[in-house]
């Protein structure tokens, strides 16, 4: 059994480089990925558990839950996905980042480096002008 912190720390570090930082969310004093479509925990076996709800709890509608389910089971076809009215839940070993879109998780930026370098130069002229 996971203590809260050894499952957060797992869950930071299992999505730290593929999701935003304003991704986590504590709720219920657990910490989860959240998304528009979606929340995410780690299980005591490492596995992931994944909620397909809406961010306010309210129930899908079954066209849009069909069609995430639908883009799951495509990218997963091993995962065994339940579904209630409104939700769904699977749990799996690994998560695509194809699934992050279609979960509207926030991904994490990547900035290639000519935009590093004019962002680093906008915040230089920004300080000199301060000064």
């Amino acid at each position: 059994m996971l203590t809260e912190h050894e499952q957060s720390t797992k869950l930071r570090r299992t999505f730290e480089n593929r999701v935003s930082s304003s991704a986590f969310k504590r709720i219920d004093d657990e910490l989860r990925v959240i998304g528009k479509f979606a929340q995410i925990t780690i299980l005591d076996t490492g596995e992931l558990d994944v909620w397909i709800r809406s961010a306010d709890l309210t129930p899908l509608g079954t066209r849009k839950l069909n069609n995430i389910c639908s883009a799951v089971f495509h990218e997963l076809p091993e995962s065994r996905i339940n579904k209630r009215d409104g939700e769904a839940w699977f749990v799996t070993e690994h998560l695509p980042d194809s699934l992050f879109k279609v979960l509207r998780v926030r991904k994490k930026a990547v900035y290639s480096e000519e935009h590093k370098k004019a962002l680093a130069e906008r915040l230089r002229v920004m300080r000199e002008a301060k000064s």
